[in-house]
């Protein structure tokens, strides 16, 4: 993906031919940690890499302008004390650093064509701006604006704004479409006519509110999943998943609660942990848990912050061969 956005041809597929006239949209969805993200295949992206790859696009003038939109929990730490306000770049996250994201369109609210399909149906943050790019025009609502509409709709988690601000004037055209918006007299009277009655915050307040009642935290989504299948048809092989993911989470409790002891884990599930600075200590630790323990997966990421808190506080004092011994203990080959 990397390589796609810098342009490389390595990358064994199309790649992003962009120059200092472009105005670049990236959208992101996967799942997160603090300071990463998940991929379908492969390696996981570090923010550390993800702005690498930013600074060097700007370095090489791959745009005039871009906008980043990143789906994922703790997307806010991709960006948060990383990405610089003068290079031309501008990212809104589904949440902050330390926050899980949202699924919606969630059982009982999870029916295409009538047809219940049985789980979530998209992210919380995803469905907001997508469904606001479908009704508005696109011509004159702006990237301000659609961010005043996705954060009001989203109330699960905080929706931010990252990086430069100062062209969010400009219309979602310009960024999620193939053309510029051509904007006319009267179309740019109207919008600003329409600002001070704030119409971007003139929201469905009813299926905005049922989109959020019914939103499942994206941690939960499989469970959420397969707890529906056992209500819906109480087979035995039904009742047997579901039992496996609760076993599954059980057992991942105990391995950091084993690891890094209960006022670690406290801290960690306060939030209160800092953000990744030792990106080199967190992939030793990442690769070590996946060696030693099992993958990562959607609901043991959350978990990924008891690694940080280790770079960031124990591993000074004590270094790192006693980080990586914790995690041999909690998982004994």
């Amino acid at each position: 993906m990397l390589k796609v956005l810098e342009g490389d041809a390595t990358a064994g597929g199309k790649v992003l031919k962009s120059t200092e006239k472009s105005k670049v949209f990236f959208y992101f969805a996967d799942h997160g940690g603090p300071g990463i993200l998940g991929t379908p295949t492969g390696k996981y992206l570090y923010a550390d890499d993800f702005h690498k790859t930013i600074q060097y696009m700007n370095k090489n003038n791959m745009y005039k302008e871009m906008t980043l939109y990143i789906e994922a929990c703790e997307s806010g730490s991709i960006f948060q004390n990383i990405l610089e306000d003068d290079i031309n770049v501008y990212a809104i996250t589904a949440t902050d650093a330390t926050t899980s994201s949202w699924g919606t369109y969630c059982s009982p609210d999870d029916k295409v064509n009538g047809k219940s399909i049985g789980s979530c149906l998209g992210d919380l943050f995803s469905v907001n701006w997508m469904e606001d790019s479908d009704a508005a025009d696109i011509k004159t609502e702006t990237l301000e604006d659609q961010y005043k509409t996705v954060k009001k709709e989203t109330t699960k988690s905080p929706v931010l704004q990252w990086g430069q601000l100062n062209f969010t004037s400009e219309p979602l055209a310009d960024f999620q479409s193939g053309k510029d918006a051509k904007k006319d007299f009267w179309s740019q009277v109207i919008h600003d006519g329409l600002e001070y009655l704030d119409d971007a915050l003139m929201v469905d307040e009813n299926a905005s509110e049922r989109k959020n009642t019914f939103a499942v935290d994206s941690r939960d989504i499989k469970l959420h999943f397969l707890y529906n299948k056992v209500m819906k048809d109480a087979s035995p092989e039904n009742h047997a998943a579901l039992q496996a993911e609760i076993a599954h989470r059980v057992k991942i409790d105990s391995i950091f609660e084993t690891a890094f002891g209960q006022e670690h884990m406290d801290i960690v599930r306060s939030g209160e942990y800092a953000s990744v600075q030792n990106f080199d200590c967190y992939r030793t630790l990442i690769d070590k848990f996946e060696t030693q323990c099992e993958k990562f997966d959607d609901y043991s990421m959350k978990y990924m912050a008891a690694l940080v808190h280790e770079c960031e506080t124990n591993t000074y004092k004590l270094g790192l061969e006693n980080s990586l011994m914790k995690i041999d203990n909690a998982c004994p080959q």
